[in-house]
């Protein structure tokens, strides 16, 4: 033992393991230890809080309108975005006259339409008459 590596004051003799814990033995959850859905289940403990609930609900109630209008307009953009690209991709360039004719639609279900029409036309002037009558 006498030849053992130390640190410290400590011989490191290879004998003696009884400082290492198995991890077979641990109880519990230890430091850096989470179940996959831990921040789910912050969140879900966040709005059960009774103050968080009239926050969240108040912040709802002034800003609701605005926040459901935002997503609508990123919704009619995104459709806008996707029409001219399956045209460009079928047909090269969009001439600008049309994808500003497209931008003006703003009736969802009108858009909806037009995405199938885009990927079906004959050509632009076809797509045209569509949007014309749609």
């Amino acid at each position: 033992m006498g030849n053992a590596p130390r640190v410290g004051s400590r011989s490191l003799d290879a004998t003696r393991v009884d400082h290492v814990q198995d991890p077979r033995d641990r109880k519990g959850p230890q430091h850096g230890d989470q179940p996959a859905d831990a921040g789910r289940a912050k969140q879900q403990h966040r709005h059960q809080e009774p103050g968080n609930f009239v926050r969240d609900e108040l912040v709802m109630e002034k800003y609701g309108g605005l926040l459901t209008e935002k997503t609508r307009e990123a919704t009619r953009e995104t459709a806008h975005q996707d029409i001219v690209t399956v045209l460009e991709a079928r047909f090269g360039d969009v001439p600008q006259d049309l994808a500003k004719e497209i931008a003006l639609v703003v009736d969802g279900k009108q858009l909806k339409g037009l995405v199938p029409t885009a990927a079906s036309c004959l050509d632009l002037d076809v797509f045209r008459g569509a949007l014309a009558r749609s």
